[in-house]
């Protein structure tokens, strides 16, 4: 959490340092119009800041660049020396820098488990972030979250994200999602899952949330269709257990038709079965979403009915399955389908399903492929493939 609120804070800084009017400060900005080299840089306000004690913009420069690093530790060192000195701060944008000042500690101080003092400055923060362009309200939700005041949490949540979804990071909308599920708040937690994955972003378990999510709001297709999303990320990120899975979906066949839902959920199921018989009959009657795109461009290519246009398609689905090894597969496959050889020219594809997760049976499949487009043999892999990832 507290890296995502430096990296938020970060982006409005080096601005602020061009609009002060003091001697002090000009003579502090003159070294950034002088040096163009980082280290430089740091260098000379680090001098600058030993022999001007007394000011404040230096030392939260030096802060935020420690924290650009990861040595939070210095970067406390120096907010806490901002802190003694801020009545001496710029008359410029000082509500703003005190904003970021209080920000930063409340976001260490969370990192470190002392939430109460870190609430104190989050809501120091939150006073002279008098636009909201920092979102420290999210941090407060967080805070209260951790001192198990989630009614509170969700009453901040909601009030920042009706004013700045924008500045939501992918933890604020997880914890945002999980605790209106909790004040069973379906249709809203909906859209929040929607915006998360939207970010590309995953993490365990939001298959299966949103699945029960859909469940409860009544939206058994999605329901069914977000719990096959947990199955996919996980069988690419592993050793898949299709015939396990295929036990699953008929368990799940034989319930809807027990209790009256099967007209509505056996488009869906025959499409995710598809995927691991290739005989079942396919119907148009499914809510059109990015899964279900996902699902039906899988099946063309199973069968080798891809076109190009249809490739198009699954390209514009990577904003959802960038940590999807199974997606660029997906792409690799088609590309081969398509083109009719295995190009060096979509070697990055390959590259992706490798780092994603180098252990996975996909990988083992990606590294195969290359070997047979370079000729390789087993032996030559291993030295080889460190080559060939440094030039392509």
């Amino acid at each position: 959490m507290c890296k995502v609120f430096f990296k938020l804070l970060l982006s409005f800084s080096f601005v602020l340092f061009l609009s002060c009017t003091i001697n002090d400060q000009k003579e502090f900005l003159l070294i950034f119009e002088c040096n163009s080299n980082k280290s430089e840089l740091v260098t000379q306000v680090k001098e600058f800041e030993i022999n001007h004690p007394d000011h404040f913009e230096s030392k939260l420069f030096l802060a935020e660049y420690y924290i650009s690093i990861g040595d939070v530790d210095s970067a406390f060192d120096y907010l806490k020396r901002a802190e003694i000195v801020n009545k001496k701060a710029s008359r410029d944008h000082r509500d703003f820098n005190y904003s970021r000042l209080y920000g930063y500690l409340a976001s260490i101080y969370v990192n470190r488990g002392e939430v109460s003092i870190a609430e104190d400055y989050v809501n120091k923060a939150i006073c002279y972030d008098k636009n909201q362009i920092s979102g420290f309200e999210y941090l407060l939700g967080h805070i209260y979250v951790l001192k198990g005041e989630k009614d509170k949490a969700l009453t901040i949540f909601n009030d920042i994200y009706s004013k700045r979804p924008d500045i939501a990071t992918a933890s604020d909308l997880q914890t945002y999602m999980y605790l209106l599920a909790e004040a069973e708040d379906y249709q809203r937690c909906i859209e929040v899952i929607n915006v998360y994955f939207g970010t590309g972003q995953w993490f365990g378990g939001l298959g299966s949330f949103s699945s029960s999510v859909f469940e409860k709001a009544g939206m058994l297709q999605e329901s069914l269709l977000c719990a096959f999303l947990e199955y996919e990320y996980y069988s690419s990120m592993t050793t898949p257990n299709n015939e396990k899975y295929l036990e699953n979906i008929a368990n799940v066949e034989k319930l809807c038709r027990e209790n009256g839902t099967i007209d509505t959920v056996l488009p869906v199921l025959s499409l995710i079965k598809n995927l691991y018989t290739g005989n079942e009959i396919l119907s148009d009657e499914v809510h059109e979403n990015f899964i279900t795109k996902y699902l039906i461009l899988r099946n063309k290519i199973n069968a080798k009915k891809i076109n190009e246009e249809e490739l198009g398609v699954l390209l514009s689905l990577e904003s959802y399955f960038r940590v999807f090894p199974s997606y660029y597969w997906s792409v690799w496959e088609s590309i081969k389908i398509i083109d009719g050889t295995q190009s060096k020219n979509y070697i990055s594809v390959l590259k992706k399903v490798i780092a994603l997760n180098p252990s996975s049976d996909l990988s083992v499949k990606a590294r195969g492929e290359i070997k047979d487009i370079f000729g390789l043999s087993n032996s030559e892999s291993t030295d080889l493939d460190l080559l060939l990832f440094n030039q392509f």
